[in-house]
């Protein structure tokens, strides 16, 4: 889902206003390394989501490298050549519902807490150089379909996340075990996934140890204090309802942001 090209459902009109976003120190972080040592390093390495041609099948290619309409057009199997990258790609997951049952829509305040998380995640990712990308399962407004964009580090990158988290929508349109593992938008070779969600489901935990055992790094930042009742194991959980709520409260008094428990007329 990470096609360096193309930002799906963009917003085109009107005045956005961006999240509000804090230094990942603020956060609890080690703001020189958040998520340790990143998958990839500066390792060349080929991206599944830069094709650049084809070749004939060798021995080894998976079936998700061989191109099914190039081998018909010449009757033998063809394998995708994928572009050479030495970015290091952080992909930004956020889970829009905050309960089990979906069709009670998000809390406000936790909804609100992930958008922040994850614009401030992905300012601190396009400052340092990373190819960011984002999925969520939520949709916008005026557009009923998965927010992905592309990871990528272009001069316009962080701008395009900022303002699909701008408006993001409650309305849920996949959940986020699908919008993961989506064969259609393969996460790039050696990408670190950052999950922010307020529950874990077992099929989005399935996901992720499927995630992790394909060589991705995967974290999940949790915005809810309650407890989730489930032991995730060794997947990394870091607790941020703790660390935000003083930030929030603060932004608040100060005018910097709306206190999402009212209602914005």
């Amino acid at each position: 889902f990470f096609d360096r090209e193309e930002h799906t459902g963009r917003p085109t009109d009107g005045i956005v206003v961006y999240p509000h976003t804090y230094d990942l120190a603020q956060l609890g972080f080690d703001s020189s390394r958040p998520f340790g040592d990143l998958r990839g390093g500066n390792r060349i390495y080929e991206d599944p989501t830069r094709v650049v041609g084809v070749r004939d099948y060798a021995p080894g290619d998976t079936l998700r490298r061989i191109d099914w309409y190039a081998t018909a057009r010449v009757g033998r199997l063809q394998s995708r050549i994928y572009e050479p990258s030495r970015s290091q790609a952080l992909i930004i997951a956020l889970n829009i519902p905050t309960e089990p049952e979906v069709w009670r829509g998000p809390e406000p305040q936790l909804l609100e807490r992930g958008v922040s998380l994850a614009a401030s995640i992905a300012r601190w990712a396009a400052e340092n150089h990373f190819a960011v990308g984002l999925v969520a399962t939520g949709s916008f407004p005026d557009a009923p379909r998965t927010i992905r964009i592309g990871a990528g580090n272009r001069p316009d990158q962080l701008n395009a996340i900022l303002e699909a988290l701008a408006v993001v929508s409650a309305f849920t349109t996949i959940d986020m075990a699908t919008a993961l593992e989506d064969p259609r938008h393969p996460l790039p070779s050696g990408a670190t996934v950052v999950l922010i969600t307020a529950m874990v489901t077992e099929s989005t935990e399935a996901a992720l140890r499927r995630i992790r055992a394909a060589g991705h790094a995967v974290h999940i930042l949790k915005t809810d204090r309650r407890d989730w009742g489930r032991d995730l194991g060794s997947i990394p959980v870091r607790h941020m309802a703790e660390v935000m709520e003083p930030l929030e409260a603060a932004a608040i008094e100060a005018g910097l942001t709306a206190d999402p428990l009212e209602p914005i007329l």
